[in-house]
């Protein structure tokens, strides 16, 4: 039986290397093991001669999983050991790899963890031991590179110092307190007395080992890669073979003059990683007494040796300082000799506590610790830390203070029996079931909101909404485009409420740059935009329209040149503030009407002044336009967003609309300058609306290819604030889309049914 064992042994070593060493302890008596293997679920184990279970593997099922708790009980068997003869036993099929487990769980039952049981889990990070386990050997969680941390039970007896040889995150061993053969102290793991060091985590970069410490034994810190300082005591005398192998990290040390032992490659080597060569530290020098155990280990290795100390030296300590553990769980006090940093002494203190603030209701109590040292040159240490937890109100019953009648709520209250704190609750109403049968009232939809039908109740006041209506849909136009631009200004009256214009726009109708230029003066003073041409027919038709609409003292804003809007415009506007804002072309009108905005730090658009398409869509947007053409900004206009303060601008259009060496040259006034643009004009409008609109009530339609039925409509749509979409009966792909993206139900559509038919809306909305 042993024959075939060790047969199986020796070819795992292999698998690890030539030079890797069979586990510690691998060998037993005959009477704990077992003839053959059973299995039961996912495990295969073996009886002992003691009636008890020991698992050595886990099928691939069982695995597969984050989270795992070893059983209690295999085929009617206590589990009490586990043990995978070297291999883990979650290794997989093919190899030592299993990336799933995070999670181990250890049932009560378990007592010896045997060599490499839980070796090639790179993902395990958390293992929570049981009350129980006696024993865990060396190499148990071999090669665990995500173990952080540990806690080991009070029922621990034997621990290998190479338990957790190749944990290179594990920083921090905690022992349980009342464990008779082991404490811990700052993550590292002594016996009981402190005198012997057991175990250094491989994750820890430095420490400073207790002054009742006495030997290191072999490879207690072996493999600590990232140990990159250590303090020995004073009263250290021996330090075992390979105490210290693999600190690769550890370019120097001081051995006090007390160490008269020092093991073969305790100091200064490592195993390359490459293949099974043994290698010295580069540059590891080690510090020590002349005539020392350490300058003969130095010189029989090769390693550089500082001689430090004599025996006349008097020592002169500094200050001492003191470190506490921020749980108050530990205080180490360190003092240095000022005439050789080498002579340190150092000494974990006896802590003591007591509670110094009890804890209330809602307030943590405070617990005063206390540091008692050995050493009459280190004084006593206090610390208070809030650490106790809130009690919590103990509340009495509740008490009724106002009994709830069938429509209205009662109220009730009780009080902390500690504090006297006092709560008060509502009781809800509802003595009876509601019988929702007469209508108080019909609610209509309007262009923003659903409508609805208000049921009461018979028995009471409360009310409830039912039977939803889809919102308005409407359509806004005119016999003309100078007839549909008062139509929306009727409409935006009508959403103020019915009241009077204090100001009214009026801009050309048979060109669009002007009255898409005073989209954003509109907004500001809330006005309507009126069109009008040369004939004295439509300049009555808009006078009369004023007279009709304008509040006592209104003004009245005329946008562009006599050429535009003729003088006689003026004169029939006879009573009413008029001001003409005016350039000797569109552009320089448009710099008139930005300035009569107020425009200072806003955010500009910038859309062509030839073509009417993208200034149509930022017309809703609610911001300044700027109108451009050609390849660079006229003089007048970059003297004009030299006084602003604005720092952001957006193209609207393709590189065909605005070219790119004029949105290169608008970098110079605006640090931010993006483009906004489509394919084409319907898309363009959408690219605008998905960018300045992020959950319009509804959305606006427009003929995309001319202005006249769109040219008025930003005003209202500023008003709905929803954006305004051009398209065709023929081309509705680009708004269709963007409706349904919003869940649009609902269209305000300027313009008669010629050019957007009502089966083109139904399209839109899906209907």
């Amino acid at each position: 039986m042993k024959k075939k064992l060790l047969s199986a042994v020796l070819a795992v070593c292999l698998m690890f290397g030539s030079a890797a060493a069979l586990p510690q302890g691998y060998f037993g008596s005959d009477s704990q093991i077992a003839a053959s293997a059973d299995t039961s679920g996912y495990y295969t184990y073996t009886v002992l001669s003691d009636g008890s279970a020991k698992i050595t593997r886990c099928s691939a099922d069982g695995r597969n999983k984050e989270s795992v708790t070893i059983p209690a009980d295999l085929g009617g068997h206590k589990v009490s050991t586990l043990s995978a003869n070297g291999v883990g036993i979650f290794a997989g099929l093919a190899g030592f790899k299993n990336a799933n487990i995070k999670t181990i769980t250890l049932p009560n039952t378990v007592k010896s963890i045997e060599s490499s049981a839980f070796a090639a889990l790179p993902s395990l990070s958390v293992v929570n031991l049981n009350e129980g386990l006696t024993t865990i050997a060396s190499s148990a969680f071999l090669n665990a590179v995500s173990l952080k941390s540990i806690t080991l039970p009070k029922s621990l007896t034997s621990l290998s110092s190479a338990a957790f040889e190749g944990c290179t995150a594990l920083s921090k061993i905690t022992v349980k307190d009342g464990n008779s053969t082991y404490c811990s102290v700052g993550g590292v793991v002594y016996n009981k007395k402190k005198t012997q060091l057991v175990l250094c985590p491989a994750g820890a970069t430095s420490i400073s080992i207790p002054s009742t410490v006495t030997s290191i034994p072999d490879k207690a810190l072996s493999y600590a890669a990232n140990l990159k300082s250590v303090t020995l005591p004073d009263t250290l005398k021996s330090i075992g073979k390979q105490a210290f192998f693999g600190c690769t990290s550890l370019n120097v040390i001081t051995i006090p003059k007390n160490v008269t032992s020092i093991g073969e490659k305790a100091l200064g080597y490592y195993k390359d990683p490459d293949s099974i060569d043994v290698l010295k530290v580069s540059g590891f020098k080690i510090r020590g007494y002349k005539g020392s155990a350490a300058e003969t280990y130095a010189k029989s290795n090769g390693f550089q040796f500082e001689i430090i100390g004599d025996n006349t030296h008097t020592h002169d300590y500094a200050a001492p300082t003191y470190t506490w553990a921020a749980d108050g769980s530990s205080c180490l006090a360190k003092r240095v000799c000022k005439t050789d940093s080498s002579h340190v002494q150092t000494e974990y203190a006896k802590i003591t506590s007591k509670v110094k603030t009890a804890a209330t209701c809602t307030e943590k109590g405070v617990t005063l610790y206390t540091a008692t040292f050995k050493n009459e040159n280190f004084k006593t240490q206090t610390k208070s830390i809030k650490d106790i937890a809130a009690k919590g109100h103990k509340w009495s019953e509740w008490k009724t203070t106002k009994e709830p009648t069938a429509t209205q709520a009662g109220t009730k209250e009780r009080y902390c029996t500690v504090c006297k704190k006092k709560e008060t609750g509502t009781i809800p109403a509802g003595g009876h079931n509601h019988s929702f049968t007469v209508v108080k009232q019909v609610v209509a939809p309007t262009v923003t909101s659903q409508g609805y039908t208000l049921y009461k109740c018979t028995k009471c006041d409360e009310c409830e909404k039912r039977n939803y209506t889809e919102k308005l849909s409407i359509r806004v136009f005119g016999e003309t485009r100078f007839d549909t631009a008062l139509k929306i200004a009727d409409q935006l009256k009508k959403e103020n409420g019915g009241a009077a214009f204090k100001n009214i726009i009026i801009a050309s109708g048979t060109d669009f740059a002007d009255a898409l230029s005073a989209s954003y003066l509109a907004k500001v003073k809330n006005a309507p935009i009126l069109i009008t041409s040369k004939a004295d027919k439509i300049m009555d038709q808009v006078a009369d329209y004023i007279r009709r609409n304008a509040a006592s003292g209104a003004k009245i804003f005329i946008v562009g040149g006599e050429g535009a809007v003729p003088k006689d415009m003026v004169s029939k506007l006879g009573g009413f503030s008029v001001k003409r804002l005016a350039g000797k072309n569109r552009y320089l009108t448009n710099i008139e009407v930005l300035k009569a905005s107020g425009v200072t730090d806003q955010q500009i658009l910038v859309a062509s002044g030839a073509d009417y398409a993208d200034a149509l869509s930022a017309s809703a947007v609610g911001k300044p336009i700027l109108l451009v053409a050609g390849k660079k900004l006229t003089a007048e206009q970059t003297a004009y967003l030299k006084t602003l303060k604005s720092t952001k601008a957006a193209v609207i259009g393709g590189t065909g609309a605005v070219k790119a060496e004029l949105q290169t040259q608008l970098k110079q006034y605006f640090s931010t300058v993006t483009r906004i643009g489509g394919k084409d004009r319907f898309e363009t409008s959408v690219k605008v609306a998905q960018t300045f609109f992020k959950a319009p009530p509804t959305m606006t339609v427009a003929y995309g290819l001319n202005y006249p039925d769109g040219l008025c409509g930003g005003t209202l749509a500023m008003k709905y604030g929803s954006p305004l979409i051009l398209t065709v009966s023929k081309n509705t792909a680009a708004a269709q889309g963007y409706a349904q993206k919003i869940k649009a139900t609902n269209t305000v559509t300027f313009g008669g049914k010629t050019l957007i038919t009502d089966d083109a809306l139904k399209v839109i909305l899906g209907k």
